[in-house]
């Protein structure tokens, strides 16, 4: 299922546009996967740490790796493919 994203008037969420999905934070500080065409929750990524933030997102453009760097100083590399 397919849920709408929206984000709370007040909560300040580092956002960023990797490939061809937006990578954000929001409040329960999981990393949420966005189609940026339907503004549309694609899938949720949990923080290695709990409590990190999402701090920045690349996607490495050889492997194809969407990378999540977190405040914790740890990354997490998910496959892109899988959100084509």
């Amino acid at each position: 299922m397919v849920e709408p994203y929206t984000v709370s008037k007040f909560v300040m969420v580092t956002m960023k546009l990797v490939g061809n999905v937006i990578a954000c934070d929001d409040a329960s500080s999981t990393v949420s996967l966005i189609n940026p065409e339907l503004m549309q929750k694609i899938a949720s990524i949990k923080p290695p740490t709990k409590g990190s933030f999402l701090y920045s997102a690349y996607k490495h453009a050889q492997s194809k790796t969407i990378l999540l760097a977190y405040d914790s100083k740890k990354m997490i590399g998910i496959d892109s493919e899988n959100f084509s």
